[in-house]
């Protein structure tokens, strides 16, 4: 198994088994007998599998040499030559149309 995808797994597992756990436990406990603090603990910790979603493009950051290269292309904005002149409009033979506001 590659590292990335062993720390995918990890990361996955941790942030999904507080859910899993409470999910069990909310069988044991009712919610309305619950302080405020554990009330906000528990509604923190049933959101923590947000965490993975988060988590996933920082891991490629890391492991990724590639996927790193792709996102900084991507931020910079950098054209490459022969993109540019594919895509080159030539605007010295353009002619416009007249617009007629009634």
């Amino acid at each position: 198994m590659t590292k990335i995808a062993f720390t995918i797994a990890v990361v996955f597992a941790l942030s999904y088994i507080p859910l899993f756990l409470l999910k069990v436990a909310k069988h044991w406990f009712n919610e309305n007998d619950l302080s405020e603090v554990e009330f906000e603990s528990l509604k923190i910790a049933e959101r923590f599998y947000i965490i993975n979603h988060v988590a996933n493009p920082f891991i490629y950051a890391v492991f990724d040499n590639r996927f790193r290269r792709s996102v900084r292309t991507l931020v910079s904005f950098r054209r490459r030559g022969s993109h540019d002149e594919k895509y080159k409009i030539d605007h010295s033979t353009e002619q416009t149309a007249s617009t007629i506001v009634l």
